[in-house]
């Protein structure tokens, strides 16, 4: 039969093994100073560090766009095609929820200019706050383009009910998209429908693209750059 180990408290009243205490001095101290000197333990303890934990940010966050100009000229030019400024504009007045869809058309290396031909409409993943492309709807949508002789150079989304500046979630929409489809260095952007509503606080029509790598955004209003 094994034998049972003796297990003794030690001062401050936690069980451990006789052995653990052999060779110890013992203070004898009252229940007031063994509470005085716990919580003295207590303070000199290092406090954890407490770091920031992610995605505590509001995904919804607008961020302002910024315009360039003289101190800071576009990296290319866009032209947008009057069928595809149609196309998004009804299928973002077809409903009161964000709608989502992939843009065609070509880049020309040389001059520098994306020209977005074609706009085809995606079904999407609604939340009731945001919407995801839908993956089947994403492929379908991308061999439609390309049946048409189209590369996939962006997408777009609506904001039925806010400015058309990008959110957070949408920067990293743009990143991950871009991931995806951007081939050879060749530019891919994101535009942004405001669509009419009177309860809006920003009520006007109004398309913005947002281009750039990695997370270093611009912004520009296509009435600004496009070409119909």
């Amino acid at each position: 039969m094994r034998t049972r180990k003796r297990r003794v408290r030690d001062a401050f009243g936690n069980w451990c093994d006789a052995r653990d205490l052999e060779g110890q001095t013992y203070e004898h101290l009252s229940a007031e100073e063994l509470a005085l000197r716990r919580e003295e333990m207590r303070k000199r303890q290092p406090k954890p560090c407490k770091l920031p934990k992610r995605g505590s940010f509001d995904p919804f966050q607008l961020i302002q766009c910024k315009a360039f100009g003289e101190e800071r000229k576009e990296p290319f030019r866009v032209i947008v095609c009057a069928e595809a400024l149609v196309v998004m504009d009804v299928h973002a007045h077809v409903s009161m929820g964000e709608v989502i869809g992939l843009l065609g058309g070509s880049y020309d290396h040389e001059d520098k200019v994306l020209k977005i031909c074609a706009a085809e409409p995606c079904n999407s993943l609604s939340t009731g706050l945001q919407c995801e492309m839908d993956p089947v709807s994403q492929t379908q949508a991308s061999e439609m383009l390309g049946v048409k002789g189209h590369s996939v150079v962006g997408w777009y989304h609506s904001h039925p009910a806010f400015d058309p500046n990008p959110s957070v979630r949408d920067i990293d929409t743009q990143a991950k998209y871009q991931n995806y489809f951007s081939r050879g260095g060749a530019p891919f952007i994101g535009m942004i429908v405001s669509p009419y509503n009177p309860s809006n606080s920003f009520p006007c029509v109004s398309e913005y693209v947002s281009a750039g790598a990695g997370r270093d955004w611009i912004c520009w209003p296509s009435e600004a750059s496009v070409q119909v």
